[in-house]
């Protein structure tokens, strides 16, 4: 089943191939990541998925919560796989292309969920969602131009 569905059939040419795949800890699958790679010498696709403990082990730049007053051990990886990804994760080329990730798309799901309101889709099937999706894009979008628009719209004081 998971074999139709990586297939690149359904992307169009003029798109291009994909080379590098970045994904949550929650996409974190042996056997599907192993598809993607494919079993030759030269990896089809570089994928690269944050591992749970090396996430929590990224400190943030600034964290203002109060600290835990005993520090706990990070858990044991216990699985190779994760270990190799994680291995993977650690080297400066793989953090740098997934931070990427986080630039391109997350902030526009963040932005449609906290502020438009949107959390789950209210109806059932593919074209209705397809449809109730469009709507909440179109109204990010008109929203995104509109404050555009007021921003160009604003004297500019010189000081």
């Amino acid at each position: 089943m998971f074999e139709r569905r990586i297939r690149s059939n359904g992307i169009p040419a003029t798109v291009g191939q994909p080379t590098t795949v970045l994904a949550d800890n929650g996409y974190l699958n042996e056997a599907q990541v192993r598809a993607l790679e494919g079993e030759d010498e030269e990896p089809k696709m570089n994928v690269l998925v944050s591992v749970h403990a090396e996430a929590r082990q990224l400190r943030r730049k600034h964290d203002f919560r109060p600290q835990p007053l005993e520090d706990k051990p990070a858990p044991e990886v216990r699985s190779e796989f994760v270990r190799e990804m994680k291995a993977k994760m650690e080297r400066d080329k793989s953090r740098k292309q997934y931070r990427k990730r986080k630039q391109a798309v997350a902030p526009v799901f963040g932005t449609i969920k906290k502020w438009i309101g949107f959390t789950q889709f209210l109806l059932r099937g593919y074209e209705k969602v397809s449809g109730e999706w469009q709507l909440v894009t179109l109204a990010y979008n008109v929203k995104r131009l509109w404050r555009m628009q007021c921003a160009q719209d604003q004297p500019t004081s010189v000081g």
